[in-house]
C-alpha cells in the first residue's frame, strides 16, 4: 500500500538544509598545491592560484610505530593542504594527504558500473544518494563540528537528513519505508 507524503514538505524538508550549507566557516578548509621545496619539517606548497605558503608536514605519531613505514613527500609531489586559524588568529596549513583525485574518480566509476549493471536504476538512485549523504556530510556536518557547534546535535541532524534522502529515494514512499526510516533514525 503506497502513502501520500506532501511532496511540497518533502521538498521544504530538504530545501531548509540548503541556508546551513551556504553559511560555511570559511576560517578552515582545504587546498591544492605542489610541494616546491622542503627544509626539516616544512614544506614550502606553490598553491594553484600561483601563492607560496610555508606547510607543517606533521610529527611521529607516538608509541611504537616501528613496523609502519609511511612513503614521506617529496619535492615536485602535488598535495592537499589543510588550513585553520592558529592560536594568534593567522592561518596555519598542513600537508594532510597526496592529491588522490584521479584514482577516486576511477574508483568510483566504477562503483558506479557495477551499481547500475547489477540493480539497474534502483542501483543509480543508490549511487546518487550516496553522492548526496557525502555532500552532506562533508558540507555540513563536519564544518559545523569544526566551528564548535554540539557535535551530537549537528549529527543527529545531518542523519536526518541523510536518512530521508537515501531510504525515500531508492525505496520510494511507501508504508514499509517509513516504518524502515523510523527505526533506523530511533536506533
Amino acid at each position: 500500500m503506497q502513502i501520500r507524503v506532501p511532496t511540497k514538505a518533502f521538498v521544504l524538508f530538504v530545501l531548509s538544509y540548503i541556508p546551513l550549507v551556504l553559511a560555511q566557516d570559511e576560517r578552515f578548509g582545504y587546498l591544492e598545491g605542489k610541494i616546491i621545496a622542503i627544509d626539516g619539517n616544512t614544506a614550502t606548497v606553490q598553491l594553484s592560484a600561483g601563492e607560496t605558503v610555508a606547510a607543517d608536514l606533521g610529527t611521529a605519531v607516538p608509541g611504537d610505530m616501528s613496523s609502519i613505514n609511511l612513503p614521506d613527500f617529496k619535492v615536485g609531489e602535488r598535495v592537499e593542504l589543510y588550513y585553520a586559524p592558529g592560536p594568534d588568529g593567522t592561518l596555519t596549513y598542513a600537508v594532510s594527504d597526496w592529491v588522490r583525485r584521479p584514482v577516486l574518480l576511477y574508483l568510483t566509476l566504477l562503483f558506479l558500473f557495477v551499481s547500475v549493471a547489477v540493480a539497474r536504476f534502483k542501483g543509480l538512485r543508490a549511487f546518487l544518494a550516496t553522492g548526496a549523504s557525502l555532500f552532506i556530510i562533508m558540507t555540513f556536518i563536519v564544518p559545523r563540528i569544526l566551528a564548535g557547534w554540539n557535535p551530537t546535535l549537528v549529527s543527529l541532524l545531518g542523519v536526518g537528513g541523510i536518512l530521508i534522502l537515501a531510504i525515500y529515494f531508492v525505496h520510494g514512499l511507501s508504508w514499509s519505508t517509513t516504518a524502515a526510516l523510523i527505526g533506523t533514525y530511533v536506533a
